[in-house]
């Protein structure tokens, strides 16, 4: 982050709560939130039209969008305004993660395309808060890549409670790193 705001200043914003402090007061709800993590401005309008659902299907809950990038939280905050909570994405270290998941208390997490942070992922599931990948996708080298920490991916990658996936080919890799069958769809 430090050597992209060389160039975009837009990346040193939210320096706190990508350390898992300085978040706000929010809104106490009966109902734990949905969280999405949309990365930027690419995977935030992939996931628009779902969170639109999501507000009118589930108006008693509160969605909580995380991004990475300053121009994917413009974009959340411009298509979403206040109907939505927003954060910054933290430093996916186990503090961090913490304080996260402490501040926010999310009954799920809904990440777009192949977003897998492993504590992220571990810690929520540690949780009992269910991960669903949406719009899965893994590349072969992507794939490769993960087998080379065959015990961490393992654990990360067994982790998840839902994957759907754009093709078949996505879903093998995902079942070969360690996500059982039973838990991937390709749609």
């Amino acid at each position: 982050l430090l050597w992209r705001s060389r160039y975009d200043r837009g990346y040193r914003r939210g320096l706190a709560q990508r350390l898992g402090y300085g978040y706000s007061a929010v809104e106490t709800t009966a109902q734990p939130r949905i969280w999405l993590h949309a990365v930027s401005v690419g995977e935030t309008l992939a996931m628009a039209p779902l969170i639109e659902n999501l507000i009118a299907a589930y108006p008693e809950r509160r969605i909580l969008i995380t991004s990475t990038t300053p121009t994917g939280a413009e974009q959340v905050q411009r298509l979403f305004g206040d109907r939505v909570d927003r954060s910054w994405m933290p430093f996916d270290t186990p503090g961090a993660i913490r304080r996260f998941l402490d501040h926010w208390q999310p009954g799920i997490l809904l990440l777009a395309e192949t977003e897998l942070w492993p504590n992220s992922v571990l810690l929520a599931r540690a949780r009992q808060v269910p991960v669903v990948v949406l719009n899965a996708r893994l590349s072969e080298r992507s794939a490769r890549g993960y087998a080379r920490l065959r015990g961490l991916s393992q654990r990360v990658f067994g982790a998840l409670t839902a994957v759907a996936c754009q093709q078949q080919a996505d879903a093998d890799r995902f079942q070969g790193l360690g996500t059982p069958a039973r838990q991937i769809r390709v749609v």
